[in-house]
């Protein structure tokens, strides 16, 4: 099990305060953008709702949702992420630390959300980071 400790997650938190302002050399952990399809859920839904996977790091992510959903930064969702070539989705526990209106068009209503895992089997990160850097390279 992975977790954060409330010091990490602070400073992380002032960091992601505004994504725009903030680029790689102020990340503890290297980022590769990706576009991977998911879906999460948190305690107060039983449905699992679309997102998608727009950048990721060991760290966290950036996820893009879809749906109206009222998201604040604490809130706590599990996610499912397909990656392509894998026969089962990646789950984990992931923690909102900001969360933003979506600037796309074609998103109405959704927002974008940056945060950390808080629980990610270590094969599964690693999974996820091979297939992200491999993209990327």
């Amino acid at each position: 099990m992975y977790t954060m400790n409330t010091e990490h997650i602070s400073l992380r938190q002032s960091m992601q305060t505004d994504p725009e302002k903030n680029d790689n050399k102020n990340r503890e952990f290297e980022r590769f953008t990706v576009t991977y399809n998911a879906g999460y859920c948190c305690a107060t839904e039983e449905m699992l709702l679309p997102c998608r996977i727009v950048d990721i790091s060991q760290g966290g992510s950036r996820i893009e949702l879809f749906a109206k959903h009222a998201l604040t930064a604490g809130s706590t969702i599990e996610l499912y992420i397909e990656i392509p070539g894998l026969s089962r989705r990646v789950v984990a526990s992931f923690r909102c630390l900001w969360t933003h209106p979506a600037e796309d068009a074609e998103n109405d209503g959704g927002s974008l959300i940056g945060g950390c895992f808080i629980d990610l089997n270590p094969e599964d990160r690693k999974i996820l980071l091979s297939h992200a850097h491999a993209r990327a390279a």
